[in-house]
């Protein structure tokens, strides 16, 4: 499975204390190589989207094809503010 970063969550992603972004960027190669990734996933209905938890970080993503489409990265406490 393929891994895609839109535009925002890549700049989110190198805002990021570089073990973070380490951290990160295993967790979703880790999830890409599942059979089923969206067993790790929580359903986020306000967002329409599936989110990954990361440590103190929530990942948020679509799948479609073949491919998980990472569309924001944001801190546990701001994410669910919105």
């Amino acid at each position: 499975m393929r891994i895609i970063y839109s535009y925002k969550a890549a700049g989110q992603l190198t805002s990021l204390d570089v073990l973070y972004q380490i951290r990160i960027a295993e967790k979703m190669r880790f999830f890409a190589q599942q059979p089923n990734p969206l067993l790790f996933a929580k359903y986020i209905t306000t967002r329409n989207l599936h989110c990954f938890r990361v440590g103190s970080y929530r990942v948020y993503f679509k799948l479609s094809e073949g491919i998980l489409y990472i569309t924001t990265i944001e801190r546990r406490d701001k994410a669910y503010k919105k």
